[in-house]
């Protein structure tokens, strides 16, 4: 085995970071509250949920939260709600031309808002009081995402996916990717993610997940479901800031991709029944369930901690979060609720992430150096290993007790030939692995 050479920054051993202790339980104000991985969460209580609005009788199918920290709420059959303070007092918006039926939201750089409806695609440049149809003929729009250029792609019942690099004032059509495009999403990694809930093949119900790294021109399929008897949809995807993208089976749990992508695992197959997956700030993921709960996962779905209580048994079909961290959610008899207090707490003194990560090596690829950055929100052992594609271990970086806190790893890959590696941490139960490519 070849065993390369190494320097390191923030040795393992050496606390760089201050963390409160786990596990610590505390009363205020009469609520229990649990630290748990160096963050502060109200326990599962009748009064986690505030209920703060009944729109409709209908679902709410969409939530946002803009940067004035209005709260926009689309439902099924009477419009575009919104309220400009966190407690309520909801009014309509638009009737008269966004119609009855709201799909989805998006906001781009400017703030402009883009609606999709029943008659397309509308934009409001002014926070939601007027808007102007920027539609050009599109048909029903079920998903709108807009990327860190502002190109818009829009997602329609059956008719293809659509494309707008102008602020939605032409649509350029991108085809038919499959029979039903469904939900989409631009990461900061400059890739958009669609799912499709069916196939060209009308027959075999199954869910899949396209890709496109060039703005949508072309698309690969990255992942299939698994077909069950009664075939297997996935209801929603989403993305966090370390590009990682997740995914809600219905019946075959969350799906999780940690190199944008490229390979995909099941981080929790018994969390079936979502229809929605949101993400707040500080990277904590939340699902939404049919049963009527709300879940919450601190550590990129690896585990996950019941947040529900309060909004009995109508499904939870949207989730949101303002500025502050405060959750927003919607179900399926067209109430809001909002969570009693912010959904995160940092503690740690520098604000950063108190959770496992493992980021991509810099530079990459690399000639004959590289570095590898990996946090820990509390002290443990750690390995961190590389390997060549048949699986065999070619080096070993750390092996050794860790500090809680941000390390960097130097690794100098000497008498190796260029190729792809990938590199594997583990650490108290957590394991993620990334590729690297070696050039000479």
């Amino acid at each position: 085995m070849i065993q390369g050479t190494k320097t390191r920054e923030g040795v393992c051993g050496v606390r760089r970071y201050r963390h409160r202790k786990i596990g610590c339980k505390k009363m205020i104000g009469g609520l229990t509250l649990w630290t748990v991985l160096g963050i502060t969460l109200a326990a599962p209580a009748q009064d986690y949920w505030k209920q703060i609005g009944k729109l409709s009788s209908t679902r709410i199918t969409v939530l946002a939260v803009n940067s004035s920290g209005h709260i926009f709420a689309g439902t099924q059959d009477d419009g575009l709600w919104r309220s400009t303070h966190r407690d309520g007092n909801w009014k309509q918006v638009g009737t008269d031309k966004l119609g009855s039926y709201i799909s989805t939201f998006a906001i781009n750089r400017n703030g402009d808002i883009f609606v999709g409806t029943s008659r397309g695609v509308f934009r409001s440049s002014d926070g939601g009081t007027s808007w102007i149809a920027a539609n050009t003929g599109l048909p029903t729009i079920n998903s709108i995402a807009i990327d860190s250029n502002d190109v818009i792609i829009v997602s329609t019942i059956d008719q293809g996916i659509f494309r707008s690099k102008t602020n939605g004032e032409s649509w350029q059509y991108l085809g038919r990717i499959d029979l039903y495009a469904f939900k989409i999403v631009a990461t900061l990694s400059g890739h958009f993610f669609l799912t499709t809930n069916c196939c060209l093949n009308v027959g075999n119900w199954m869910g899949s997940i396209h890709r496109s790294s060039d703005g949508g021109d072309t698309w690969q399929v990255v992942y299939r479901d698994p077909p069950s008897f009664t075939g297997s949809l996935i209801m929603d995807i989403n993305s966090n800031a370390w590009g990682d993208v997740f995914a809600a089976s219905l019946w075959n749990g969350i799906i999780r991709s940690t190199d944008n992508g490229d390979y995909w695992s099941v981080t929790n197959s018994s969390l079936v029944n979502v229809n929605c997956l949101a993400v707040n700030s500080r990277g904590y993921l939340f699902a939404g369930q049919q049963e009527g709960e709300i879940l919450y996962s601190p550590d990129r779905g690896e585990t996950w901690t019941r947040r529900g209580a309060g909004l009995m048994n109508n499904r939870i079909w949207s989730i949101a979060f303002d500025a502050n961290d405060f959750a927003y959610a919607g179900d399926d008899s067209g109430r809001v609720f909002r969570s009693a207090q912010p959904t995160v707490i940092e503690n740690s003194v520098d604000g950063r992430m108190a959770y496992f990560t493992l980021a991509q090596n810099h530079p990459n690829p690399f000639n004959l150096s590289t570095t590898i950055s990996f946090s820990l929100p509390r002290a443990g052992f750690v390995t961190l290993k590389i390997y060549n594609l048949l699986g065999e271990e070619i080096a070993t970086l750390t092996n050794e007790q860790c500090a809680a806190g941000e390390h960097r790893v130097q690794w100098q890959a000497q008498d190796l030939p260029s190729g792809v590696y990938v590199y594997r941490l583990r650490a108290q139960g957590f394991s993620q692995s990334r590729k690297l490519v070696l050039l000479r």
